[in-house]
Order: structure tokens, then C-alpha cells, then sequence
């Protein structure tokens, strides 16, 4: 009797430590194993990429598999910084890192990537010192030359259709000449003239975004204030074969609002969605922040904005992903309501979808506890969606194209995280982060986890 009460008591504390386990990795906001769930992303080992310190990463997986990946990277030694790249083929490490700009002591924007059907991709930044620069590399080939796409510019963005066609938006001038600028590229031309979208701002564009929706028009939007210093969200639209039309304001905040992280993405429906965050002010020191959408409708033109997030915390970071039949999800960051000089606690990452041509539905939590923002979506043909977001660690949640729910979060390495990307393409997966040692901030070594989707058992 006293052995079996003794067993009993073991099982007891078994379960109790086992659950406390749970608990504490709930916390961490990452699921208890690293196993992934059935139908999941199968991971392999972690790639370490860059000599230098490296910052603002990015990856994209093409329909075949092939992974293309860009950041920055700084020579504490000599203080300059240059755009770096490598290319992975289906499967495959990555191999071949090589600076796609010149190396600088002047400052460079964040990378972007963009992707056509065929695999073709376009890499742009802007620098201090040379301008807005684009460098093409077609599928399973090299990257070409540097081309220079406008003589200024501060942020730049790159979007592609699927024939190739590219435009670029980027921030140019200072102070009352501020302005949003595009060019056009069409498929195996030269870049266009620099066409002005916006009007003069002191000191008030930011976040130059572009897409292509599903009938080839150019989308370029921003967030600027207005001549009373209020925040506009404005989308200007460029029809095939014609210039970009006057742009469209679909919000306008109040003189104690901000708008930010301004994200835009097409539907195959033909519907276009744009997310941002509104930050307003709540109280004595104290501000609090909400995602907001605004759809436009086919052949439409943008719906009044509405917000998807809860009040009472600070939501921000939204991410934009669509299904290959038209459902819309949103994703962001969540954190405790942010005072004044200091930030909100994180809390969790939140999610909400919306059918085709229907309404938001209601958000809920797809990451544990601490997860810190913004979190990173994709899509790929086939409707499978992944979310990699930071917390203690890098970790991602995953949902099957034909599931409503996300899988429990997997946690994909060990090590503090300063930034996430992640991409799918064909049955190939990226995610890319940048990781910092524990008495030192600054990101030191690129990451990169390369997976392949697994067959639900």
C-alpha cells in the first residue's frame, strides 16, 4: 500500500511538473515540442548567413522551390554597409553570398523583393549616396547588373505582375519637397520616366507600398499628413498602358492620431485590401493603437475603414495574406496599451479572416503568450499559410489550405530574435531572422530555416 501510494504520488507530480512545463513554455509563446503537427512544415537545419553584422532580412521562395533571401550587412571595422544576397536552389543550402551594391559608408534603405510566376525576381533598395538601385535575377540564373531607377531616393518597394511588368515607389526630396515617386518597367524594357503621385509634404510621407492587382493595374499607396497635419492613408492606381490617376484618400485621423506600417495586398477576386495601424491618443500619457482595413471592390473604389482589432491594447506590425480563393487574412502584434517613453508589453500574436467579397470575422490569438510583434504571413498556391513571429525565440504556426484553425505554434531555434521573414512557394519554405547575442542588441548573425510542406497523415 505505501509502495502504491508512493508510484501515485510520483504520477502526480509527474503530471503537475509536465503541466508546469506547458504553462512555462506557453508563456514563451511557442508550443511544447519542436515536432511539427501533421501536414506541417518539416524543417531542416538551421543556415547561418553573412560575415558582418546584418539587419533588415528578407527571403522569398518561388513556385518551383527556390529560395532567394536579402539583407544588409555593416563592417563594424570599415562602418560601411552594402545590399548582400544568396540564392538556394529546391531543397538545398544556400550558397554563393554576393553584395548586390557597392559598399558604403552612406545610408541604405531595407531590401525588397519581388517575385512573377516564372520565377523572376527583382531586388530594390534606395541609398544616400546613389539613388533608388534594382538588381533582376532571372530563375536559376544570376543576379545581373545594378540599375539605377531614380538618381534620389530614402525607402524604396518593388512590385511585380505576372508577366513580368514591374513598378517601383520610392520616398524622395526633404522637408516641403517630400514626395512619392514611381517608375514603370515593362517586362524586359528599361525602367520610365519618375512619375510624381503625391503632393509636397513637410516632412510627412512615409511607407511607400506597391502591388498589382489581378487585372495588371499598378497600386502605390503611403500614409502623409494633409495641410491641416492630419494622417491620410492615400492609394494612387495606375491602369494598363496609361499614367497613375490623382490619389485616393481612404482615412483621415484626427489631429491626435498617427497612421503607420501601411501594408497593401491584391486578391484573386480582384479586390484589393489595405491594412495599417492607427496609434490614438487614450489618456493622461497613455496611447493605444488598432488595425484598420479598407477594402476596395472590383472595379470599385475604396470602402470606408474599419477596424478589426480590439480596443484597450496596442495592436500594430498588420501582415497581409490572401488564399488562391480570394479569403483575406490579417495578422499582427499585440502588446499591453504603450505610455509615454516606453513601450507596451507584448502579449500575442492575433489573426482574423475574411471570405471574398464578405466581412472580417472576429480575431483570436494563433501564437502563446510574449510573442513579440510584427509577425510575418504567406500564402502559397495551394492555400497553405504560415506565420513566423519572435518570441523568446523564433517560432511559427501553421494552417493547411483546407483547415479554418492555425496548428499549435512550433518553435524553430533557440536564440533572441530581433527580426522575421517568412515565404512559401511550390512545397518549399523559407523563414529568415536575424539574431543577437544576449549582452549585445545588435543583430549579429543572419539565420536562415529552409522546410518543405509534409503530407497531412
Amino acid at each position: 500500500m505505501i509502495a502504491f501510494r508512493l508510484d501515485t504520488r510520483r504520477a502526480v507530480m509527474r503530471r503537475r511538473c509536465l503541466l508546469a512545463l506547458v504553462v512555462l513554455l506557453g508563456t514563451l509563446g511557442v508550443a511544447p515540442s519542436d515536432s511539427p503537427a501533421a501536414g506541417g512544415p518539416k524543417w531542416g537545419p538551421v543556415q547561418f548567413l553573412g560575415r558582418n553584422s546584418v539587419y533588415a532580412p528578407v527571403v522569398r521562395v518561388t513556385a518551383r522551390g527556390e529560395s532567394v533571401a536579402v539583407w544588409l550587412e555593416y563592417d563594424i571595422n570599415s562602418h560601411r554597409n552594402a545590399v548582400m544576397a544568396s540564392t538556394a536552389s529546391p531543397g538545398r543550402r544556400f550558397t554563393g553570398h554576393r553584395a548586390l551594391s557597392a559598399w558604403t559608408t552612406g545610408e541604405i534603405s531595407a531590401p525588397q523583393i519581388a517575385l512573377d510566376r516564372s520565377g523572376t525576381a527583382m531586388v530594390v533598395w534606395a541609398q544616400t549616396d546613389g539613388g533608388v538601385r534594382a538588381v533582376i535575377r532571372h530563375a536559376r540564373a544570376r543576379f545581373g547588373p545594378t540599375q539605377t531607377v531614380s538618381s534620389e531616393g530614402v525607402t524604396a518597394d518593388v512590385a511585380l505582375d505576372h508577366r513580368g511588368n514591374a513598378v517601383v515607389a520610392w520616398l524622395s526630396g526633404k522637408g516641403s519637397t517630400q514626395r512619392v515617386e514611381a517608375s514603370y518597367r515593362p517586362s524586359r524594357h528599361g525602367f520610365g520616366a519618375a512619375q510624381v503621385l503625391s503632393a509636397p509634404a513637410a516632412n510627412g510621407l512615409f511607407s511607400p507600398r506597391a502591388i498589382f492587382d489581378v487585372r495588371g493595374r499598378a497600386l502605390v499607396g503611403w500614409t502623409a499628413w494633409d495641410a491641416e497635419r492630419r494622417d491620410t492613408v492615400q492609394v494612387a492606381t495606375r491602369p494598363s498602358g496609361r499614367p497613375f490617376g490623382a490619389p485616393a484618400t481612404l482615412s483621415r485621423s484626427r489631429p491626435d492620431s498617427i497612421f503607420n506600417d501601411l501594408e497593401l495586398m491584391a486578391s484573386p477576386t480582384g479586390e484589393v485590401v489595405a491594412a495599417w495601424s492607427h496609434l490614438a491618443h487614450v489618456g493622461m500619457y497613455a496611447f493605444a493603437s488598432r488595425i484598420e482595413v479598407s477594402v476596395r471592390r472590383p472595379e470599385g473604389s475604396f470602402r470606408p475603414a474599419t477596424a478589426v482589432s480590439e480596443s484597450g491594447a496596442s495592436a500594430s506590425g498588420p501582415q497581409l495574406g490572401v488564399s488562391p480563393a480570394g479569403v483575406v487574412t490579417v495578422v499582427w502584434g499585440r502588446s499591453s496599451a504603450d505610455r509615454f517613453g516606453e513601450d507596451g508589453v507584448p502579449t500575442d500574436v492575433r489573426a482574423v479572416d475574411r471570405p471574398p467579397h464578405g466581412r472580417f470575422g472576429r480575431a483570436r490569438t494563433i501564437s502563446g503568450r510574449r510573442a513579440a510583434d510584427p509577425p510575418a504571413v504567406a500564402v502559397d498556391a495551394s492555400g497553405n499559410e504560415l506565420v513566423a513571429f519572435r518570441a523568446s525565440s523564433p517560432a511559427s504556426t501553421f494552417r493547411p489550405g483546407n483547415a479554418v484553425e492555425f496548428q499549435p505554434p512550433v518553435r524553430l531555434a533557440l536564440g533572441n530574435v530581433t527580426t522575421v521573414g517568412v515565404s512559401l512557394g511550390g512545397r518549399g519554405i523559407g523563414v529568415i531572422y536575424g539574431a543577437s547575442h544576449a549582452d549585445n542588441p545588435r543583430p549579429d548573425r543572419l539565420r536562415v530555416s529552409i522546410g518543405t510542406l509534409r503530407a497531412a497523415r
